[in-house]
């Protein structure tokens, strides 16, 4: 087993090399790989939107990226994901964290509904907005 703190290292190196080599086209694979993610987390589309919160936030404190609270509207879905507190070091992983995010929410959605569509919404420091429509 590979010790948390190399682990951790590793990761950091490969972010930023893939960063490096892909600029700005690393933002739609990291969004890609947070399919990825939500590809091996099975969302369950039985239930309300309380269901899918606890469900969501279950998953969210597991993998520790954060936690969401889902509001429902005329025909939409207003997602809300609030991001961890990171450290100021690890300002690569910060800012690639949103586009994990995004890309385990539209695998989540996707199975759900295939009709619907997830669109970005606002982006602050701390917190994400998305909405899924149909």
């Amino acid at each position: 087993m590979i010790p948390a703190g190399v682990e951790s290292l590793l990761a950091m190196a490969m972010l930023s090399e893939l960063r490096d080599q892909l600029g700005a086209r690393s933002d739609e694979f990291l969004v890609t790989v947070g399919e990825k993610i939500g590809d091996v987390c099975i969302m369950s589309a039985q239930g309300d939107t309380g269901y899918l919160t606890r469900w969501m936030n279950g998953i969210w404190a597991e993998l520790g990226m954060g936690s969401v609270t889902l509001t429902t509207g005329a025909r939409r879905l207003e997602i809300t994901h609030r991001l961890p507190q990171l450290p100021p070091e690890n300002v690569l992983w910060s800012d690639a964290l949103p586009f994990i995010v995004e890309g385990v929410y539209r695998s989540w959605f996707h199975r759900m509904d295939s009709r619907g569509v997830l669109g970005r919404g606002s982006r602050s420091k701390g917190e994400l907005k998305f909405v899924y429509s149909d």
